[in-house]
């Protein structure tokens, strides 16, 4: 039987939170604070750096990483098909994780979490670029795989994770997944294919990173990307779904 989404993600977010003083987010100035920013924009993939600069002009606490966490976590329950979302609690709670460094279990439950997280948002990311046209849009989940984030995760999991841990982070991980709903687009995914760049170079929108590096840097921003049918991607979806516990397996290996 598919757990349903809360249960999935406050789990084990929640057996940490006697340690944390049983703070009321919903009712502080920052969880309002966020939602007022989000009632502006919307959430999607690139007001998720509005958020971030909404939390950096407030102190660092342990009471307002708290706040922090627990506003993503809600954010994913209400829009579990973002894929940054997901990123973004995932490290939401690592933070979180640097407080509780002398309560293994709360470290634990936060880690193990964020793992799940942040695999959940992979396979989201995997779906998301299958729904480009332009195939090579692909690229848009390097960096899941190619950062120290995901390093430092993978460590964790080999090196703290039993076998059971992992089998239930996976089955958590594709729950989720077997909920998403066609109407959320992640454009953003597409602007990372060949014709994205392509198009930016056409328009003159490249430069150097700098003037030492011969890093070229395109803004992709006016790229209108053209997507598959939903028929098609409920296709592509079916056939990347065959493969995503081995694929989480090897991540984990």
């Amino acid at each position: 039987m598919k757990k349903n989404i809360y249960y999935l993600v406050t789990l084990l977010f929640f057996s940490f939170q006697n340690s944390a003083q049983n703070i009321d987010s919903s009712s502080s100035e920052l969880y309002q604070a966020l939602d007022e920013k989000i009632k502006n924009v919307g959430i999607n993939s690139r007001s998720i750096n509005e958020v971030y600069n909404i939390l950096s002009l407030w102190p660092v606490s342990l009471r307002n990483d708290v706040i922090f966490a627990d506003w993503v976590k809600e954010k994913c329950i209400q829009h579990k098909d973002i894929s940054e979302l997901w990123l973004m609690y995932c490290k939401s709670l690592l933070k979180l994780a640097e407080w509780f460094k002398k309560t293994n279990q709360d470290q634990k439950n936060l880690m193990t979490t964020a793992v799940f997280a942040y695999y959940t948002s992979f396979l989201l990311a995997l779906e998301d670029a299958a729904r480009c046209a332009d195939q090579s849009a692909s690229g848009y989940t390097e960096k899941w795989l190619r950062n120290d984030l995901y390093k430092s995760l993978s460590s964790y999991v080999k090196e703290n994770l039993s076998h059971e841990d992992k089998q239930s982070i996976i089955e958590s991980c594709l729950n989720v997944i077997s909920l998403r709903k066609l109407e959320y687009i992640n454009f953003q995914a597409c602007h990372h294919g060949m014709e994205a760049y392509i198009n930016a170079l056409k328009k003159q929108s490249c430069h150097s990173q700098d003037e030492k590096s011969n890093v070229v840097v395109c803004n992709t921003d006016d790229y209108q990307p053209e997507l598959i049918s939903d028929e098609k991607w409920v296709e592509a979806r079916k056939d990347l779904r065959k493969n995503y516990e081995k694929i989480l397996l090897n991540m984990m290996s």
